[in-house]
């Protein structure tokens, strides 16, 4: 998130058309890194009985 938050501040001060693009390109890729492997995550540390608790 981290990342995230650096290419928000790279398209807030973005000079041109090009960088503000590839700043968004580059935050929607580190913002959806956590989204999709959270649940394999959950899938490989819970069990089947309790992985409905878990999310």
């Amino acid at each position: 998130m981290v990342l995230y938050t650096l290419f928000h501040l790279g398209q807030a001060l973005a000079p041109n058309i090009q960088t503000l693009l590839v700043t968004r390109f580059l935050s929607g890729f580190f913002a959806v890194a956590p989204l999709t492997n959270s649940s394999g995550v959950i899938a490989d540390v819970f069990s089947t009985e309790t992985r409905g608790s878990a999310a």
